[in-house]
């Protein structure tokens, strides 16, 4: 149950750095990369967005550095989250972590981003490679983030450390 609590805190880190980005709610929807399921990969002339679609779309609303603040006195996590990854940085009772995983598509509409576990040092309840569907509840800068490896979940109810892992943004 720890193991499974660290993993899901873990990943909620790094995909609440991911997504944290500068607060913007919705905006621009719709995937960004290769939305889940799309395994084509001739996308590179798939894009149909002109310069100003992309001027409008509104960046990763979880950009920026968030910490955990769940209920687990043990844990201490920190999760970066730029345009590319989720960093997640942390020990729980001693026992150290750092775990890249790379963006590899979101959408703010949808409070979904799916990620890939790239490198790993030190404790991980992920392989790498693994691919992660995660999904969120951000309240201002509150963030509950629900992490599975099986496929997108909606990001409602659940007991902290078991379906969801709660962070707050530090900056964004």
């Amino acid at each position: 149950m720890k193991n499974t609590m660290l993993w899901m805190l873990l990943l909620s880190c790094v995909l609440l750095c991911v997504l944290s980005g500068c607060g913007v709610r919705g905006g621009g929807g719709g995937w960004r990369g290769d939305p889940p399921g799309d395994d084509d990969d001739s996308s590179a002339g798939d894009d149909d967005d002109t310069a100003e679609d992309a001027e409008a779309e509104a960046p990763f609303e979880l950009l920026g550095t968030w910490t955990y603040t769940g209920g687990d006195a043990g844990l201490n996590n920190t999760l970066e989250v730029t345009e590319s990854a989720f960093v997640d940085t942390g020990d729980y009772n001693g026992t150290p972590w750092v775990v890249r995983f790379e963006l590899l598509s979101w959408d703010n509409d949808s409070d979904q981003a799916q990620l890939e576990t790239s490198e790993i040092d030190g404790f991980s309840h992920y392989e790498l490679g693994e691919v992660l569907f995660t999904s969120w509840q951000l309240d201002g800068d509150s963030l509950r983030l629900y992490i599975s490896t099986e496929g997108f979940v909606t990001p409602e109810g659940g007991t902290e450390g078991d379906e969801f892992v709660t962070y707050t943004r530090v900056t964004r």
